[in-house]
């Protein structure tokens, strides 16, 4: 928000409204904050554009399912973790760029990799 009020600008760009938060609440936030600034959220892909009430409709459905995405795949993983079905501890630690290369792929399971 604050490249926003440096720059002056009037537009915050996301590539896809489900790029832009994971949460709802946050979604929401983010676009108030915007508007503080003088800013509006645009979707790259066209998503929901506009300021009348269907586009503003849109755009809490889809942060809505993006956050109900989160919570099944968040559900989804902690089930398959629980049932030993794929394991998550870390077999290296994270390379110098930051990203973890010791997570096990999903597909083997705990004890035969």
């Amino acid at each position: 928000m604050a490249a926003l009020k440096e720059h002056n600008a009037s537009v915050l760009l996301v590539a896809k409204r489900d790029r832009l938060a994971r949460d709802v609440l946050v979604a929401a936030m983010v676009e108030r904050l915007a508007e503080r600034t003088g800013a509006r959220v645009v979707a790259a892909d066209g998503t929901a554009e506009g300021d009348g009430p269907e586009a503003v409709l849109m755009r809490r459905i889809v942060d809505a399912l993006v956050h109900v995405d989160t919570i099944v795949a968040t559900y989804c993983c902690l089930l398959l973790i629980r049932s030993g079905r794929i394991s998550v501890r870390p077999e290296e630690p994270p390379s110098s760029g930051g990203v973890s290369k010791g997570v096990r792929p999903l597909d083997q399971r705990a004890g035969n990799g």
